[in-house]
């Protein structure tokens, strides 16, 4: 279902690449809503999608310790940036370079007791 839901493109045609860049942008919609075994369970899943992996080379991103869940295609390489000691979302990347975080951008979210309030 998730395949012929985000997998096509206008034409049609199956592509991998979107199954990961549909599941990319829904956990950057939801991630705050999910539960940290949901979150680790969907990271999982998608480091499972053809192209993709879970780099844990050590490195450092906007101060967090961080690991990778990317997926390399043909149009280039798309990623998120994962906390390895919480499990969230501390940002993403996208480009032609797998392993440079030169143009990842962060990602923070904030919670708020009612719609139009400030945290």
């Amino acid at each position: 279902m998730i395949s012929d839901q985000l997998g096509r493109d206008g034409s049609g045609a199956a592509r991998d690449d979107l199954i990961f860049k549909g599941s990319v942008e829904f956990l950057y919609n939801n991630e705050p809503l999910l539960s940290p075994a949901v979150r680790a369970a969907y990271l999982a899943a998608l480091a499972l999608a053809p192209g993709a992996v879970a780099d844990h080379s050590p490195r450092t991103f906007a101060g967090h310790d961080v690991y990778l869940v990317q997926q390399l295609s043909s149009f280039g390489v798309i990623g998120l940036i994962v906390d390895s000691a919480s499990g969230r979302v501390v940002g993403y990347t996208a480009g032609t370079n797998p392993t440079s975080l030169q143009d990842a951008r962060q990602v923070t979210y904030a919670v708020v007791t009612q719609p139009g309030t400030r945290p």
